[in-house]
């Protein structure tokens, strides 16, 4: 069914893009806001460090542009089988990525850090921040890649409802772990990492659970890498992996089939 084309229409489309948009700078200001009330030290760290994860989460992003432009197209050719084959290219693309810039933020951080940073102590608090912030590089790309499939096929509303939630339980766990409430533990400039990390894991989560209940995954291929997954034990090579697996055993149980147990006994 085509859509009219009227400011209304677009604006429909438009403005959940928008909202998702600003999703991860949200995140990045609540810790902030958040981080002030700690101490000028945290503040300096958070900001300092919030900017330098959010650069090396912008080239995540670009690989998902790409694959949005290109279901985007497959979605207005009604080649809806193809758009899972994009979205499944998507996926083995970024998660090589985010091992990378993990480990880059983990480990080559710290030294880049001291050459930007000059304070001690805003240094040790930023190599803190990313050490636990760090994690969240691989849902944060998953995300990514789910916001390209929805904006390439116009099904943009459901961006709102998984922004919101997302800054939702971002606030209530900076308020929980930076200050210790509600029973948690006070963990300063580390529980707003931890929180930030949680907030976006819980995206990603409602990102599957969505796509699994109100998404026809026949309809556009989705999620065809699961199958590779599994292990198929009737496959002829499995089968010819276990013949040799045994004959290996046996092999190397030859030597000891006569051997005398009374010798080690004697010794």
């Amino acid at each position: 069914m085509l859509r009219s084309i009227s400011y209304k229409n677009i604006w429909k489309i438009a403005f959940p893009i928008i909202i998702s948009g600003v999703a991860q700078n949200v995140v990045n200001v609540t810790d902030t806001m958040f981080l002030g009330r700690v101490s000028n030290v945290a503040l300096g760290a958070g900001g300092n460090s919030g900017i330098f994860y959010f650069v090396l989460v912008i080239t995540g992003m670009g690989f998902t542009t790409a694959a949005q432009i290109i279901i985007g197209r497959r979605n207005g050719e009604k080649n809806y089988s193809e758009i899972g084959k994009v979205f499944d290219h998507c996926i083995y693309m970024v998660i090589p990525l985010s091992f990378l810039l993990f480990f880059f933020i983990r480990y080559c951080s710290p030294y880049l850090l001291e050459v930007i940073i000059k304070s001690p102590a805003i240094l040790e608090a930023s190599k803190e921040y990313l050490h636990y912030r760090a994690f969240g590089i691989f849902v944060a790309f998953l995300n990514f890649s789910f916001i390209a499939f929805y904006v390439g096929t116009t099904q943009t509303k459901m961006l709102i409802y998984v922004t919101i939630t997302m800054m939702l339980v971002n606030v209530f766990l900076d308020y929980s772990l930076i200050f210790g409430n509600f029973g948690f533990p006070e963990m300063g400039i580390k529980g707003a990492a931890i929180a930030s990390v949680i907030a976006e894991t819980t995206a990603l989560l409602f990102f599957i659970i969505y796509t699994y209940k109100k998404i026809d995954l026949k309809k556009y291929n989705l999620f065809t890498f699961m199958g590779v997954l599994k292990i198929n034990i009737s496959h002829p090579l499995y089968q010819e992996g276990q013949g040799v697996c045994k004959q290996k055993s046996q092999f190397l149980e030859l030597p000891f089939k006569n051997f005398d147990v009374s010798i080690i006994k004697r010794i």
